[in-house]
């Protein structure tokens, strides 16, 4: 019988020790990397923060929200390859709903 090849995640979204979720499908769109984000069990102590940041970005980058892409850069954020590599510390990262896009 046929192995059949199993799936996994791309990325895990880590915030100091807590997993935020995974990133799934990820692809370049340069210079944005894009693909689905899965919650982690972490994600409901910061998705507040990512919703405000996401809010900044559809009202064509207030100045009013700008606290909110500060907030998420403070956060930390660390994706760490699946499949091992050196991890990655986005310098912007949108993560709302079901999508989530990075960049360095």
């Amino acid at each position: 019988m046929p192995k059949v090849a199993q799936r996994s995640a791309d990325f895990e979204v880590w915030q100091g020790d807590s997993l935020i979720g995974t990133l799934w499908d990820v692809r370049g769109d340069h210079p944005w990397s894009v693909g689905r984000f899965v919650p982690g069990r972490g994600w409901a102590a910061v998705s507040p923060l990512f919703a405000a940041q996401e809010e900044w970005r559809q009202q064509s980058f207030s100045e009013g929200m700008v606290w909110a892409v500060v907030g998420v850069r403070r956060l930390g954020v660390e994706l760490r390859p699946v499949r091992g590599g050196e991890s990655i510390r986005p310098g912007k990262i949108f993560l709302a709903k079901d999508r989530a896009s990075f960049r360095d």
